[in-house]
């Protein structure tokens, strides 16, 4: 019998099943000068963190649209999701 592959209504949902259901798997970032793990409880934990900010500090709102030229991988992946949680549309520019 083979394993069912669990099914999400989002990105969203799929990161947190990850979250929750694989508790040391995550992300290897690799940068220029610098490499970092950040496990996927770790980033939807910070990224529900800056969601909050992004909406109740910064004044976004779900619709709006912001861009990313972000030079650390594991910073923006956090923001990129934080974007995805808070319905703001991530732009990415290098």
């Amino acid at each position: 019998m083979q394993n069912k592959i669990p099914t999400h209504k989002s990105l969203i949902d799929a990161l947190a099943y990850a979250a929750t259901n694989s508790k040391n798997k995550g992300i290897l970032c690799i940068d220029d000068n610098d490499s970092r793990f950040i496990t996927y409880s770790n980033l939807y934990r910070h990224a529900i963190s800056l969601a909050n900010e992004l909406t109740t500090i910064y004044g976004l709102n779900s619709g709006d649209t912001v861009i990313l030229n972000i030079s650390k991988l594991h910073e923006y992946f956090v923001i990129f999701w934080a974007c995805l949680m808070s319905g703001i549309v991530p732009i990415t520019i290098s």
